[in-house]
């Protein structure tokens, strides 16, 4: 059995991952998973403020002297609903522009490190009245603990804190393989015809446990998931068909066997009430969403994907619990320069298509203000976290890229 969780774990890993090779894209926030897939809703902030352009926009019609001066971040934060313009010959822009910043008095630049949890912080979390085995591999850096009757593990290494409830295993297997890996989305939510709520449970108990769990490790979600999704029996097993025939088609041979054959055979959701999905932001201490998504630093080997937390709960309570990539802030110091606007940031991305041999125009239909992972330069495990922009393009050669929005930099 244990081999096969390890497999588990390695396998999410994969999925998730799987994209890294790609600049990946951020997702769409929304109250219902109906809202997220049709209309592609931003995360709630609890603050709503009107678009408008952005003041540096305008800054060349000024004096030397005002623009020496920031303007007020309010200003700066201002941001237009949607841009469509041509940007060159070949790149046309018609994006909807999403403020994850919005509501900040004051923007930072964060030191972090990946946090690791040992085997009593994974149990104090998550089964703190069980008695349980703890393992450590300081080989991978890596920790699990176990309860005594087999029924509940967890896991932390350098890139996930996860937790899982083997009985209810099902659930993460089929999410984890039908999942959109720049995004961890199901694309193939948009076919299911999903409930309101769950007969069990009410879709706002079920944020509260994951919301209770996150609390524990001292994160701090945003206000709403950027996914939510009730799926009952019907959806699972359409959910189920279709990954057993994508990991048949898709995992390489040697992972095959063991994958589609063993993985998930066995798993079956006859009379399962059903479970809530759920993908969170985690936001910064001053306020402010990290990105969700996967990306890489620009031809480096080192990368980061951004951070999210994953939850899933059924009628037992909390059947899974992952945290990609866990942050402990160590220091911050305030950003006091002008932000690089977004028109900037586009022309940016303009400048690096140049050296790139385009034969057919792209498409930029995603741009998004919100904090990002730098890694460059630092020591393993050390991170950066800045104010940056992320433009997505579109259609079937999918790019994401990153621009720093205090240097100007692509990362």
């Amino acid at each position: 059995m244990k081999k096969a969780e390890i497999i588990l774990e390695k396998t999410i890993c994969i999925c998730v991952c799987s994209i890294l090779l790609l600049a990946s894209g951020c997702g769409s926030p929304g109250r219902e998973v109906q809202k997220n897939t049709r209309q592609g809703t931003a995360p709630e902030t609890g603050r709503e403020k009107p678009a408008g352009t952005l003041r540096q926009d305008t800054a060349q019609d000024e004096s030397p002297a005002l623009r020496d001066e920031p303007p007020v971040l309010q200003d700066q934060l201002k941001l237009p609903g949607h841009i469509k313009k041509q940007l060159s010959d070949k790149i046309q822009v018609d994006a909807q522009v999403q403020n994850r910043l919005e509501g900040c008095s004051q923007l930072y630049e964060y030191e972090a490190a990946y946090r690791i949890l040992d085997g009593k912080q994974l149990q104090d979390i998550f089964f703190p009245q069980e008695e349980a085995t703890k393992e450590e591999d300081s080989e991978n850096n890596s920790y699990r603990c176990e309860t005594v009757d087999g029924s509940q593990y967890a896991y932390s290494n350098e890139m996930t804190v996860s937790y899982h409830r083997k009985a209810d295993q099902g659930y993460g297997k089929v999410l984890s393989f039908c999942t959109d890996s720049r995004r961890m989305y199901p694309d193939s939510f948009d076919t299911l015809d999903l409930p309101e709520q769950l007969s069990f449970m009410d879709g706002e108990e079920a944020k509260r446990i994951v919301r209770e769990t996150a609390e524990k490790m001292e994160i701090t979600l945003a206000p709403e998931p950027y996914v939510f999704a009730p799926l009952d029996e019907k959806a699972l097993k359409k959910l189920y068909r279709g990954t057993y025939k994508q990991l048949a088609a898709e995992v390489s041979a040697e992972w095959a066997d063991e994958v589609v054959h063993k993985y998930l055979a066995g798993v079956e959701f006859d009379g399962d009430k059903g479970c809530y999905y759920m993908l969170w932001q985690q936001q910064c201490p001053h306020g402010g969403l990290i990105l969700s998504n996967n990306y890489v630093d620009n031809g480096r080997v080192t990368h980061s994907l951004g951070s999210f937390v994953m939850g899933i709960v059924n009628e037992r309570g909390l059947a899974s619990f992952y945290v990609i990539y866990y942050y402990e802030f160590q220091g911050e110091s305030p950003v006091t320069e002008q932000l690089i606007g977004v028109e900037e940031a586009l022309q940016k991305v303009a400048e690096l298509y140049q050296t790139l041999p385009l034969t057919e125009e792209i498409c930029i239909r995603k741009i998004t203000l919100s904090y990002v992972v730098e890694t460059d330069g630092r020591a393993s495990g050390a991170c950066k976290l800045v104010p940056a922009w992320c433009v997505e393009t579109a259609g079937d050669n999918y790019r994401q890229y990153v621009v720093n929005a205090v240097n100007g930099a692509i990362l």
